[in-house]
């Protein structure tokens, strides 16, 4: 191209001068954060097994099942499985990589 980088986007912008081209970026990016969708984040921590809204609180202040969770191949079931390890974190945690997939990629999270 035979001209700057600054200059191809006051032309896509169909814009003469930096400063506008700045303020209308600034703009359309806010109405697009504005407009987007959002999901609470009470619905992305909810325990639905067992209707449990207080799992954020919980979790912080450091009184949770997951604050000592981690995953490890010790067959130490109860009930006991062979060759079945314990907390597999994969399984047990899906419900982030499910929120990710289903909403966060395409909305914000309030």
């Amino acid at each position: 191209c035979p001209h700057t980088a600054t200059q191809e986007l006051l032309y896509l912008l169909d814009i003469t001068s930096e400063d506008d081209a700045k303020t209308q970026i600034e703009s359309s990016c806010q109405f697009a954060l504005d407009n987007q969708k959002e999901m609470p984040w009470e619905d992305v921590t909810k325990n639905y097994n067992v209707d449990q809204p207080l799992f954020d609180s919980i979790y912080y202040d450091g009184g949770g099942y997951w604050n000592e969770y981690y995953e490890t191949n010790v067959d130490n079931r109860v009930p006991y499985v062979p060759n079945k390890p314990a907390q597999v974190l994969r399984a047990d945690g899906s419900r982030i990589d499910d929120v990710y997939e289903a909403y966060a990629e395409e909305m914000k999270i309030e």
